[in-house]
């Protein structure tokens, strides 16, 4: 709901001539709607149906959870994460303070070739972040090794694949984007390499998720 009403009212809006403000708001709006849809939908379903405590159970009864042990593990695990992503964007960030507002298009522009690569990537992430836990769990931490080799090196090869499809796909991206907002060859194949070459380092940040 979220997605559908955050993305068509933004779509509303800058048709409509509003430009990013009317984005921004519309994006508001439909995360506005998702919420009472979310809570709707929990009282209907879960409460009446499957017996879950309502909103005034749950608020009576959080006074007890220990929240400064679950707040320390989730600051761990955020900046586990949020680390790699900072030196990640470190490149972009120079680039735009000394090659101008003209490079980062064009870098950004170039790297849309790649973003459905990109989303597998965290959706990959997250279900071995699961796996690997309960591997871990389960049998131990040299069958959880075995694991973890097993899944980079598969993901890292699929992701070769996918990447090399998305290269041979770029006449269409120039197409969709304009050719001369993707003027690089190059730039994309550099893209594409880096992208394929994290398919192998997908599971680095579940093990340091893991052992945090």
């Amino acid at each position: 709901v979220e997605a559908v009403a955050g993305r068509s009212l933004g779509l509303l809006a800058v048709l409509a001539g509003w430009g990013v403000g009317g984005l921004v708001l519309g994006i508001a709006l439909g995360s506005a709607c998702s919420a009472v849809h979310a809570l709707y939908q929990y009282r209907r379903v879960a409460v009446r149906k499957e017996g879950f405590p309502d909103l005034r159970g749950l608020l009576s009864v959080a006074r007890r959870v220990p929240l400064r042990r679950h707040f320390r593990f989730s600051f761990m695990a955020v900046a586990d994460k949020n680390v790699g992503q900072l030196f990640g964007q470190t490149p972009v960030l120079f680039l735009g303070r000394w090659g101008g507002p003209e490079a980062v298009a064009v870098l950004s522009v170039s790297a849309k070739v790649f973003t459905v690569l990109a989303a597998f990537h965290g959706a990959v992430s997250r279900a071995f972040a699961v796996r690997l836990s309960q591997e871990l769990g389960r049998n131990g931490a040299d069958a959880t090794r075995r694991l973890f080799w097993q899944a980079s090196l598969t993901w890292g090869g699929i992701s070769c694949l996918i990447a090399a499809g998305l290269f041979l796909s770029l006449p269409l991206f120039r197409w969709v984007y304009g050719a001369q907002n993707i003027p690089s060859t190059t730039l994309v194949l550099l893209l594409g390499l880096l992208m394929a070459k994290q398919g192998f380092t997908v599971s680095l940040g579940s093990i340091f998720l893991i052992m945090d």
